[in-house]
């Protein structure tokens, strides 16, 4: 902002007695949970061909036909960015879309191939269609493409600003896709931690087997909600009714997804309960309840002053 009038930013960033902000509009809804909300990001993460594809999909349809496995996406304008796939594997994602929506692409959905792009040149991009479009919802298929190096933290933080800044000015939502690190499935570098940190949830998509599972491992405004499955049937993706298993779930939040998240290293004991309090939005009493549990079931286990998991 250098060379602008820092007196009349400040009197604009100043709380107005005057003004009542429009209450949270959800725009992307699971089992009718608040999941992204206008002016926020939703970051949505997995291993490279964990079929996160399948989901984004599902996700851009569910706005032309109503719910498609619990999910909703509320949004007039959409556009997508995909950083990674060829034009090939592009018009077959987009062929998915038409098929699940049994028409052709819609006047307000955009889609865009920027593999060849630069990181600057797709950040450049995406500024120009919030300037001509102005969209109510914007996914991009490979936030790790919008930096030239996810582990400079400099440039990490300065895409995060980034995001904040035209969510808040298009009064638009951000759906982010981020590849997980194949060694310990944590989300790569400086930008995968800020994404984790600043996201308003974090999804998990995750194959086993035959079936694709979309959990929660962190949710801002509101509750887990039951992870999705689904299983590829007779050429279409269908949903997979399975019984909830109390022992694989936290109030909605994948057990080891959420393990691997606490301790990337050990961690004390005062740490780890403040940091399950955020991540749980639970009550400490509730918290502690759930280490010991932990503890008993042999998940984690104390190391001098530190805890560690198994």
């Amino acid at each position: 902002m250098s060379g602008l009038n820092y007196a009349q930013i400040l009197a604009n960033r100043k709380y107005n007695k005057n003004y009542t902000p429009q209450l949270d509009t959800p725009i992307l809804t699971i089992e009718n949970k608040p999941i992204g909300n206008k002016q926020s990001f939703v970051c949505i993460q997995g291993l490279p061909k964990a079929g996160k594809s399948s989901f984004l999909t599902s996700v851009i349809s569910s706005a032309y036909i109503g719910e498609i496995f619990g999910i909703k996406l509320n949004a007039g304008r959409i556009g997508y960015f995909d950083t990674e796939q060829s034009q090939t594997d592009f018009y077959k994602f987009v062929d998915r879309i038409k098929y699940q929506i049994n028409r052709s692409i819609p006047e307000n959905l955009d889609l865009f191939n920027c593999r060849e792009d630069s990181a600057s040149d797709i950040i450049k991009l995406i500024d120009q269609y919030c300037i001509d479009y102005k969209p109510e919802c914007i996914l991009i298929d490979g936030v790790l493409d919008i930096v030239t190096d996810f582990n400079n933290v400099v440039e990490c933080n300065h895409v995060i600003q980034w995001l904040k800044k035209i969510t808040k000015i298009y009064d638009m939502l951000i759906i982010c896709v981020l590849h997980l690190g194949k060694k310990d499935k944590l989300s790569l570098g400086h930008l995968g931690s800020f994404l984790d940190r600043k996201s308003q949830s974090v999804l998990i998509v995750e194959k086993n087997k035959d079936t694709i599972t979309l959990s929660a491992q962190y949710l801002r405004s509101t509750d887990g909600f039951n992870p999705v499955n689904i299983m590829y049937q007779n050429g279409n993706f269908v949903k997979v009714d399975q019984t909830s298993n109390d022992n694989n779930n936290i109030y909605g939040l994948e057990l080891d997804a959420l393990l691997r998240l606490l301790f990337i290293e050990p961690v004390e004991y005062n740490d780890l309960i403040n940091a399950l309090t955020e991540r749980l939005g639970k009550g400490t009493t509730t918290v502690k309840k759930i280490v010991k549990q932990w503890i008993n079931d042999n998940l984690i286990y104390k190391s001098g002053n530190v805890y560690k998991r198994r």
